[in-house]
């Protein structure tokens, strides 16, 4: 099996424990870069349970979108 390679941009808190163990680098951003449009992708045909819908009309009624 081949190790891989990520590249993904969280927020601090939710790498904290990871990070602290070791397990992953964290690299800050220059504040000009810090902020970011972040967008929800998933499959049209996937299964949506009743949770992730909810979640969806949540993040649409607090932050907007389609």
């Amino acid at each position: 099996m081949s190790a891989g390679m990520g590249l993904t941009l969280l927020p601090r808190a939710v790498v904290e424990a990871a990070w602290r163990a070791g397990s992953v680098a964290v690299h800050a951003l220059p504040t000009s870069r810090s902020r970011v449009t972040t967008v929800f992708i998933r499959r049209r045909e996937g299964f949506t349970s009743r949770a992730l819908l909810r979640f969806i009309d949540c993040a649409q009624r607090i932050h907007g979108g389609r």
